[in-house]
């Protein structure tokens, strides 16, 4: 069993992977102290929190967790915070200017029903903003044999319930929600060698998380390799993450 401590942690992490897309899109949507901003599986509240800082704006936070939920109200002090699903937004039509996915939508086992809801909620002109959805099925590794580990992966995550296709697919969802695709991409992947032991170790942590079996390989083996080619800036890990913004029409 994960503890939510450490899904904040990979939460953290994973906003970090997302910082550079992330400043680009609020920017780009003009978010300001007095934009009214919706956070779609908002988790533990790191984001929200680095809204709040950073901007300071008082966004509104989701999550179908209502564990999350809690923690982010009891730890993070955050009050503007609700346990709902993304089908069901508890919030009016033609309300919200900004909302946001982060690492969502590849898990709604219909998407799409989601950005036809947001579409509702979003006032006339109001921004979708998808700041990350993976591909896992184009995940690249190497050198080999890490790519054993790779392919394990993204099967387990398969079979949680990921859409291992979700970041190609992001537009047409979006296209279909009836939302004005303004922007898609993928967000750029730059690494430099690292002796990053946190960031590794918790690389082979999530492995263990997502259910893959060390028993059948050589871990031990897997693990120098893994640690020696990212301090020699060989170690590929890749897996395409898209991003996207639209807009609702006025009409």
């Amino acid at each position: 069993m994960i503890s939510l401590s450490e899904w904040d942690n990979r939460f953290k992490q994973q906003a970090g992977w997302t910082a550079s897309i992330r400043s680009y899109l609020f920017k780009k949507a003009g978010v300001s102290q007095d934009t009214k901003i919706l956070d779609i599986g908002c988790g533990t509240g790191v984001l929200l929190t680095e809204l709040i800082k950073n901007i300071g704006v008082q966004p509104i936070g989701m999550d179908v967790d209502c564990k999350s939920v809690h923690f982010a109200y009891d730890k993070r002090n955050l009050k503007n915070v609700v346990c709902a699903d993304a089908y069901q937004i508890p919030l009016a039509a033609n309300s919200v200017d900004i909302v946001f996915f982060h690492f969502v939508l590849l898990w709604l086992t219909d998407p799409l029903q989601a950005l036809i809801e947001v579409k509702r909620c979003l006032k006339p002109d109001g921004w979708l903003l998808c700041l990350a959805e993976p591909d896992h099925a184009s995940r690249v590794d190497y050198p080999s044999p890490l790519d054993i580990l790779g392919r394990q992966q993204t099967e387990s995550l398969a079979q949680q319930g990921a859409d291992i296709q979700a970041g190609r697919k992001l537009g047409y969802w979006i296209h279909l929600a009836g939302l004005q695709v303004i922007e898609t991409g993928v967000i750029g992947s730059q690494w430099q060698p690292t002796t990053d032991q946190m960031e590794e170790n918790m690389e082979w942590e999530w492995l263990i998380n997502d259910g893959i079996s060390l028993s059948n390989i050589d871990a031990q083996a897997m693990r120098k390799m893994d640690a020696s080619s990212r301090l020699h800036g060989s170690r590929v890990l890749n897996v395409p993450t898209y991003y996207a913004c639209a807009r609702k029409n006025q009409s």
